[in-house]
C-alpha cells in the first residue's frame, strides 16, 4: 500500500497539513499538482490537498483535511 499526498504551495490547508506530519515526525510522499501537473490530471484529482492510497488494483481518494489528518496520524 502506498500513500501519496497532493498539494499545491498556494494551498494553507497543505501547508498546514505538512506541518502537523513534521510535528508528528510521519514521513510521507507529497506530490506537487503543479510540478506533475500530468499525474495528478491522469488520476482525476481536482483538489488539493488529496490523500492518494493505492492498495493493489485499488486506488482510494480522500479529499477532507480532517478526514486526510486522521488517516496520516489517527488525530483529527
Amino acid at each position: 500500500m502506498t500513500k501519496k499526498l497532493i498539494t499545491a504551495v498556494y494551498c494553507t490547508p497543505c501547508r498546514m497539513l505538512k506541518s502537523k506530519l513534521a510535528d508528528a515526525n510521519i514521513t510521507i510522499d507529497l506530490v506537487d499538482a503543479d510540478a506533475e501537473a500530468d499525474y495528478v490530471k491522469e488520476l482525476g484529482i481536482r483538489s488539493v490537498p488529496t490523500l492518494v492510497i493505492e492498495d493493489g488494483d485499488q486506488v482510494v481518494f480522500i479529499t477532507q483535511y480532517e478526514k486526510i489528518l486522521e488517516n496520516l496520524t489517527g488525530l483529527a
